[in-house]
């Protein structure tokens, strides 16, 4: 679904690793072979159980609506392995849903394949974003979505690292936080090596890298760094159960 544009990437994000299978046909997407650990032949609750395991994270497309649903475990696969390639992937699990993956790494046993339709970034209603203080141009970028950023030639998307505040975590990959007008810091080539966390629009809390000597600029705010926040969460679709990793 995502074109290759140009984005304001903040720092490479981590690529999740998993067990590759050397006599794979395709490259473009790895299926685990951990028969000897048997973590895909765990249920998800004994997999978050098991060190030697971890879950395989993703959005299930919903056939309804032609929307990705909210991130998910879809399965277990071992911890061990081999880097990923770093590509958005689609694949079919064995029960029939379309899923799409972050990395090249899929369930063992499920099939690659895409959508047939185009699929929304989210089936969630995306309220609109307040535009208080804002230019007309810099509202137009902030209210744009994930994919829209992407495709404009004026505004860019910001990536950084997502604050669960229900939670108490940081996700571990960069995620997109919003869309600007750059530049988002007016200092944005000289910073601090030290992270620092602002505030989007529409809400979004994100860990920045760097820490600048000017206020971020497109209505975002600087806000005080979680320390305390744990990274890498971890859901399990039930929104009682957290994974730090």
């Amino acid at each position: 679904m995502k074109k290759h544009f140009a984005a304001i990437t903040l720092s490479a994000a981590t690529i999740l690793a998993c067990s590759a299978d050397p006599d794979a046909d395709s490259p473009s997407a790895t299926q685990g072979d951990e028969s000897t650990i048997g973590c895909p032949q765990l249920t998800l609750d004994e997999c978050a159980r098991n060190t030697n395991c971890r879950t395989i994270q993703g959005h299930r497309v919903n056939s309804t609506e032609q929307c990705l649903e909210s991130q998910s475990a879809a399965a277990c696969t071992a911890v061990s392995a081999s880097t990923c390639t770093n590509t958005i992937t689609w694949a079919r699990e064995p029960a029939g849903n379309l899923w799409q993956f972050s990395d090249s790494c899929i369930p063992a046993g499920w099939t690659p394949d895409n959508p047939t339709d185009a699929v929304a970034d989210t089936c969630d209603p995306m309220p609109e974003t307040p535009c208080d203080g804002l230019t007309e141009a810099e509202c137009i970028c902030a209210r744009l979505a994930e994919s829209e950023c992407f495709s404009s030639d004026v505004c860019k998307p910001v990536l950084a690292w997502k604050v669960d505040s229900t939670k108490s975590c940081i996700e571990e990959e960069q995620q997109f936080c919003g869309c600007i007008l750059p530049p988002l810091f007016v200092d944005h080539q000289i910073c601090a090596n030290a992270l620092s966390l602002h505030q989007s629009p529409s809400g979004n809390l994100c860990v920045f890298p760097c820490t600048y000597s000017s206020p971020p600029t497109n209505g975002w705010t600087s806000e005080p760094y979680p320390s305390e926040y744990e990274w890498g969460c971890t859901s399990l679709g039930d929104s009682s159960s957290t994974e730090f990793r």
